[in-house]
């Protein structure tokens, strides 16, 4: 098993699944998402969603997390705090180890986005 399938299953075990899934991939296609901020980093997109999750997570306790494979090939991950959904973090590969990140407002107060983006910039550079 690689190393990013190691680190997708590891990430999969703890999240948040069933309808939720669903519902995420929905949220991850949404035209009305509103962007929060978006880079390039030079890390493969399993990293980039498993990494700010695995932060957070520990950060945030009472968050649950949700991911998704979107139609266009893409990781959805989402943070939600009593059933409402907080931020999607969307990753999409564009190389070996490179991906393009996208943070989604979906209603987190701006500390929360603040910090949610902070998280992956810190990701980016590990």
């Amino acid at each position: 098993m690689s190393r990013a399938q190691a680190k997708l299953t590891a990430l999969l075990s703890w999240l948040v699944v069933g309808a939720c899934v669903a519902a995420i991939a929905e949220v991850a296609e949404a035209a009305d998402a509103a962007i929060y901020r978006k880079g390039d980093f030079e890390k493969a997109d399993v990293d980039m969603a498993s990494c700010p999750a695995d932060a957070l997570g520990k950060r945030h306790p009472e968050l649950t997390f949700a991911i998704a494979a979107t139609p266009r090939g893409e990781l959805a991950l989402s943070g939600a705090h009593a059933g409402s959904v907080l931020w999607t973090i969307v990753t999409k590969k564009t190389g070996d180890n490179a991906s393009h990140v996208i943070l989604l407002d979906r209603g987190a107060t701006p500390d929360e986005m603040k910090e949610v983006w902070l998280a992956i910039e810190a990701c980016g550079k590990q």
